[in-house]
């Protein structure tokens, strides 16, 4: 499922993932203007990493998010959770960082963190996703829509914190199905999270 994000001055990044044996991870595939051709770089190798979204300020600074399985094997011998990564770009796209966690509680969580989505607005970039975290008992055990955000172009990410005051009171089958990210006419960003109880 490809994700796209274009820039005032006309530059595109298309975001995807890959299932196949030999090329499956996140790739970004970059066109710096009308008229001009594509090149694809590889964001992340391996099928663990999947479901990316992409953003730009127009400025020449893009951020990729994506979920990925922590490759920690635990004592049971099964892999570890699911968990945010980000890497960035400063050049519109032709080349990008080093994929890194975006969730704070990374390390140690034990939930899964999946299906990200990015948006800039007015200098700062919001990420939502959805989580089975519990925050330490700032959200329930059921999955709800998760935040964080940056100022400083993708480099560092605020504490992921739960977005809607009812994580903590909803039912445990209450689950969050989807989350989204928009930005706002005049500023800011519009959040929203899709709600199915089962």
């Amino acid at each position: 499922r490809p994700r796209a994000a274009l820039s005032s001055a006309g530059a595109a990044v298309v975001v995807y993932d890959s299932h196949k044996a030999i090329s499956g991870g996140v790739w970004a595939s970059r066109c710096p203007g009308p008229g001009q051709s594509w090149t694809t770089v590889s964001l992340a190798s391996g099928l663990e990493n999947r479901l990316p979204d992409v953003a730009t300020d127009s400025a020449g600074v893009w951020v990729a998010v994506w979920q990925t399985v922590d490759q920690t094997v635990t004592a049971d011998g099964k892999l570890g959770d699911w968990d945010i990564m980000t890497a960035r770009s400063t050049d519109d796209g032709a080349t990008w960082s080093s994929p890194k966690r975006l969730n704070s509680n990374a390390a140690t969580d034990i939930g899964d963190d999946t299906a990200p989505r990015v948006s800039y607005s007015s200098g700062k970039w919001t990420c939502v996703w959805l989580s089975t975290n519990s925050l330490g008992g700032s959200a329930g055990i059921d999955s709800d829509a998760m935040a964080s955000e940056s100022k400083d172009g993708g480099v560092t990410w605020s504490k992921v914190v739960a977005i809607s005051p009812r994580a903590t009171t909803d039912m445990p089958n209450d689950h969050e199905a989807s989350a989204a990210v928009v930005a706002a006419p005049g500023g800011g960003v519009l959040v929203g999270s899709e709600c199915c109880s089962g």
